[in-house]
């Protein structure tokens, strides 16, 4: 009975062990990760961006609004990382306009228009499904 025991006991210690060594693996890939889209993010946009994850952190959006000199004709440029791939999803230039989490999977782009019309209250933009690879348009039917 003693020799079981201390079987058993000498098999938890080894199972703890090994699940620590694991958790440490996962916090330097992640690391690896953060440093990796701060690398590329200075490289397209210099010291002006911000990085964005998304809750569970397997995304991350990358925005630069550079200061323009002339009123509104600044241009918001960003690119989606995906961290578990370590591939960039989407990347793209709007001018004016802002970018944001809509959902874990999902980013809500709006682009302000040169003309605003009068008496129009929708939003110009789409919601882009990082999944899927789709777009639908905020004020309705899909792009």
């Amino acid at each position: 009975m003693k020799i079981i025991i201390k079987v058993f006991f000498w098999l938890l210690l080894l199972v703890v062990s090994c699940k620590s060594v694991e958790s440490n693996n996962v916090e330097v890939s992640s690391k690896n990760s953060t440093n990796i889209v701060e690398q590329l993010a200075q490289n397209k946009f210099g010291n002006n961006y911000i990085l964005q994850y998304n809750r569970t952190k397997d995304y991350v959006i990358c925005v630069s609004t550079p200061k323009s000199k002339i009123p509104n004709t600044s241009s918001t440029s960003y690119f989606v990382y995906n961290v578990l791939d370590s591939s960039i999803v989407e990347e793209k230039i709007i001018r004016s306009g802002t970018i944001s989490w809509f959902s874990d999977y999902e980013i809500k782009v709006i682009e302000i228009p040169g003309m605003i019309k009068k008496n129009v209250d929708n939003e110009h933009g789409y919601i882009f499904n990082l999944k899927t690879n789709s777009k639908t348009k905020l004020n309705g039917g899909v792009n």
